[in-house]
């Protein structure tokens, strides 16, 4: 079962439904589900610019749909992704302190709630997946938050249509990544719309538009992370591409570490 939330980035579930069926086989593939849940996640989230809340807003939705789910399939149990690094941002390990509202963590359920990667990180569920031989297209997927897209428009409401303009800017520099080889150097990419509006020039025409924010880092661990410098010609080609589009004037470049700064802006 898939979730449709409105926060996927471009092809997501496409992609999705190719992994299930290259891991599972094509008779399994007919069992797999997709549940179109956008309007409810955004109605629940626009109402807050607050990262931490929007993470809440999105929980709530995401637990109200799965509750549904386990009530129609008379399910025993749930299974999450959930790894080390979520219980441990959620400060649900030791002593750590909450660094954010992770989604799959935390929650109280009617039925069993198994977590079977929660003492591993990303590299070692990676490591897992090839020692399954399961395809290079599953292990070697760019991260993604739960709350996706949704945690990507930073410092202003979350709408359809500035969702949209996130979900196009990222394929375009994930596209731009591919072009140039660079996919296999980067952790986890990241491509934000920023509340910060300026005044820019298109076609001798003053405009007043979007500012984009693009970041990638460099990680084993997800606990700390390096900023990725991209080569001078890609960032080039990466801030011409974005502002082709007419509502985006400015692109920034992020390579700020882990810590200070945490992987996505929210």
């Amino acid at each position: 079962m898939a979730i449709d939330t409105g926060g996927l980035r471009a092809n997501e579930l496409l992609e999705l439904k190719a992994n299930t069926k290259s891991a599972l086989g094509k008779n399994k593939v007919k069992n797999f589900k997709i549940i179109k849940a956008g309007e409810e996640f955004i109605k629940n989230i626009r109402v807050t610019i607050d990262g931490e809340k929007k993470r809440t807003k999105f929980r709530e939705i995401y637990q109200k749909i799965f509750e549904e789910q386990i009530k129609k399939y008379k399910a025993g149990f749930i299974a999450q992704g959930t790894l080390a690094t979520d219980l441990i941002e959620s400060g649900k390990i030791g002593e750590s302190a909450m660094i954010k509202t992770h989604h799959n963590v935390g929650l109280f359920w009617k039925v069993d709630d198994l977590h079977p990667f929660r003492n591993l990180f990303k590299y070692e569920v990676r490591e897992l997946a090839q020692t399954l031989n399961l395809p290079s297209a599953i292990y070697e997927r760019n991260p993604f938050p739960g709350p996706g897209l949704y945690l990507r428009v930073v410092g202003t409401p979350v709408s359809k249509e500035n969702i949209e303009l996130v979900r196009e800017a990222d394929k375009t520099v994930a596209d731009i990544l591919k072009k140039y080889k660079l996919t296999k150097y980067i952790s986890q990419l990241i491509v934000a719309l920023l509340g910060v509006n300026s005044v820019g020039v298109k076609g001798d025409e003053r405009v007043y538009g979007h500012s984009l924010a693009v970041r990638a880092v460099q990680t084993a661990d997800f606990m700390t992370a390096k900023g990725y410098y991209f080569p001078e010609k890609v960032v080039n080609e990466i801030t011409n591409a974005l502002t082709k589009h007419k509502d985006i004037v400015r692109v920034f470049f992020d390579m700020t570490p882990k810590p200070p700064a945490t992987t996505e802006f929210e």
